[in-house]
């Protein structure tokens, strides 16, 4: 059976992106994708997902302060941040907020489903370009 995804993002085209994306394997499932905070505690709650992908870009609240009260009650529920941004500094605010990867929106597709394994394994993913610029 493959793990369920919930996709928190707001861009209708990188919700639709992702989907497509994960059509092909058969391993992960996106089984919805919401765009706002509220909806995204909804399909929690709804669907039991086995990971989740938080855009850091979320509405109503922002990913990373989603993410804070994500941690209060799903405390063991792996959590991917996908930011805009490949900054290191903005993946550790992430990793110390919660979540167990990260992965920069322009991240090759490879990256992101390497990802997305390693975290539902239960392992912490940092792409290796952010790993390079942290370790400076």
């Amino acid at each position: 059976m493959p793990s369920r995804v919930l996709l928190a993002d707001p861009v209708l085209v990188v919700q639709n992106g992702i989907h497509a994306l994960l059509s092909h394997e058969e391993e992960l499932k996106v089984c919805t994708a919401v765009g706002s905070a509220s909806k995204a505690r909804r399909a929690i709650r709804e669907y039991a997902p086995d990971l989740v992908i938080i855009s850091l870009s979320l509405e109503e609240t922002g990913g990373l302060s989603f993410l804070e009260d994500l941690r209060t009650s799903y405390s063991d529920l792996p959590v991917l941040v996908f930011g805009r941004y490949d900054q290191a500094e903005v993946a550790k605010r992430a990793l110390a907020v919660g979540a167990d990867g990260y992965v920069p929106k322009n991240a090759p597709t490879e990256t992101l489903i390497d990802s997305l394994h390693k975290v539902i394994d239960g392992d912490t993913y940092v792409g290796t370009d952010l790993k390079k610029e942290n370790d400076r």
